[in-house]
């Protein structure tokens, strides 16, 4: 195995949708997505890292996500719908006016939904089957009924059931094989066909996104958390190949013991996965979604890669994720077997945390770059790995952070003085800019990729944390404004460019050399 599909330098930026600037109260696919790009190439950025682009649940983390293969209709861009004639350019205004400061995920969905609904129902009374651009909806729908019957169906049902988990429902619908053999009430019917005409949507529009970002030179890093939501269409439909009692409940759940971000672990609640069962059918839920993934992305990150060599499954009635066991995962064959369907996958393996020697045996086997985070670099020891002079490869992609830690400031501040002082020397530097001391000492690293947080470019403290593991409020929020795309575009492109040259990560095409 071991093919190394990470060969040439490159740099990006790690921004999620949501974030992006837009009219109304959340970013999406549209106007905002296309002047980022402009911006990641004004910068001589090459890669936009996103997070997961699933319909979120409870909480809004795109890491806890109905459906490991859907689109989430918060992200549409419905500018776009009003262009086709679907929406009528007063509707519009009872989203303008939802504040922009933060994702404003509660009162978007209310009045999204209600105009996406208008939409539908003029695409239905029009009695055609297509959208200019989009393809035909059957064809959709047949295309893609391998995951979207049963997604559509449990949408549905979520609707029927007021919203309710699909393991606290009345049997017969708790069961797969008894809810597909249901009648259906003609609203059952009404939002089976509304939540597959979304897809349609947000098939049709991530395609346009696609064509534009190949268009700017731009790769698209998606990410595939390996866990997927307890309350979701994926374990509702496929109920043996996670650690399910007969009743629908959680027999064992996934976490981690404790570690850097939690002193008694993080217990994420996902049920984890009969590993026996998918090898005995040739992993095929995992290959149609991973198929799906590197479809849809240039590079996929699969988080928590340790957990395909062994992961930590925590009984039901534990308290916290101090108590559980390590179980085997798939190891190398489930990846052999991803190459039978998928060539050359490219894919960024997620190998932070608390490691042992045989998970990093198992990503160089899959050839698969690892990550190195600079924020986990200081803590002393001349041996972190996460220090610029331990990359022992440059197959690797190199964080000032990710998605879950502080801004560069944020860390700075709330670091320890030992920390701070050993970031100081190690770097030569004097703690004024740790935002930019990171991303030169990322730029300037071995490994062949280097992603910097938005905030960063920004120089944006702990106010504009992305995310905090294991705290359930007031994450997933933050949002970038077009002042400060603009601000980006004229006090930090040049610059950042010009690192970029420096470091030999600029694509090798004229234009982005001038």
């Amino acid at each position: 195995m071991n093919n190394h599909w990470l060969k040439s330098r490159g740099a990006g930026l790690l921004l999620h949708l949501t974030s992006l600037p837009s009219k109304y109260g959340i970013g999406n696919l549209g106007t905002g997505a296309r002047t980022w790009m402009d911006l990641l190439r004004c910068c001589g950025m090459t890669n936009w890292q996103i997070c997961p682009v699933g319909p979120t649940g409870f909480g809004n983390s795109p890491y806890s996500s109905l459906s490991a293969f859907a689109g989430n209709p918060l992200l549409l861009d419905i500018d776009a719908l009003e262009k086709i004639g679907l929406i009528d350019s007063r509707e519009l205004q009872s989203i303008q006016c939802i504040s922009h400061e933060r994702v404003a995920f509660l009162d978007f969905e209310k009045t999204s939904s209600s105009l996406l609904g208008l939409a539908f129902e003029r695409f239905i009374e029009s009695d055609r089957d297509e959208i200019p651009g989009y393809g035909s909806f059957n064809e959709f729908k047949s295309n893609q009924s391998y995951w979207l019957d049963d997604y559509c169906l449990y949408r549905a049902f979520k609707t029927r059931f007021d919203e309710t988990p699909w393991y606290n429902w009345p049997n017969e619908f708790r069961n797969i094989h008894t809810a597909r053999n249901q009648s259906l009430s003609t609203q059952d019917r009404h939002y089976v066909q509304f939540h597959a005409f979304q897809q349609y949507l947000f098939d049709g529009q991530w395609s346009f996104l696609l064509r534009d970002a190949l268009q700017r030179g731009i790769n698209i890093i998606g990410d595939s958390p390996i866990f997927v939501s307890h309350d979701s269409a994926d374990t509702w439909s496929n109920p043996e190949i996670f650690a399910l009692k007969p009743d629908g409940q959680v027999k064992f759940r996934a976490g981690v013991p404790p570690d850097y971000f939690s002193a008694t672990g993080q217990l994420w609640g996902n049920p984890v996965y009969r590993w026996d069962v998918l090898k005995d059918n040739g992993y095929h839920w995992w290959m149609k979604r991973l198929g799906r993934d590197l479809s849809r992305y240039s590079t996929l990150r699969l988080d928590h890669f340790r957990a395909f060599y062994n992961y930590w499954s925590i009984p039901e009635d534990a308290l916290d994720a101090c108590t559980g066991t390590w179980e085997m995962g798939p190891g190398l064959p489930f990846f052999e077997e991803l190459r039978c369907h998928v060539p050359d996958p490219h894919i960024i393996s997620e190998d932070l945390g608390e490691m042992i020697p045989e998970v990093y045996q198992l990503r160089d086997e899959t050839g698969f770059p690892g990550m190195k985070v600079l924020q986990f670099a200081f803590c002393g020891d001349p041996q972190n790995p996460h220090l610029p002079h331990n990359y022992d490869t440059a197959n690797c992609v190199v964080f000032p952070g990710t998605h879950d830690n502080n801004t560069s400031i944020g860390w700075y501040d709330g670091a320890s003085e030992s920390v701070r002082d050993n970031y100081r020397r190690y770097l030569s530097v004097d703690g004024s800019s740790p935002s930019w001391d990171f991303i030169r000492a990322a730029s300037g690293s071995c490994a062949r990729l280097a992603l910097y947080p938005a905030q960063d470019l920004l120089h944006l403290g702990r106010e504009a944390r992305f995310n905090t593991p294991g705290v359930p409020e007031g994450n997933w929020s933050w949002r970038c404004t077009n002042e400060q795309i603009d601000r980006i575009y004229n006090d930090s492109a040049d610059y950042l460019k010009e690192i970029t040259r420096m470091h030999g990560r600029l694509p090798e095409t004229t234009e982005f050399q001038q």
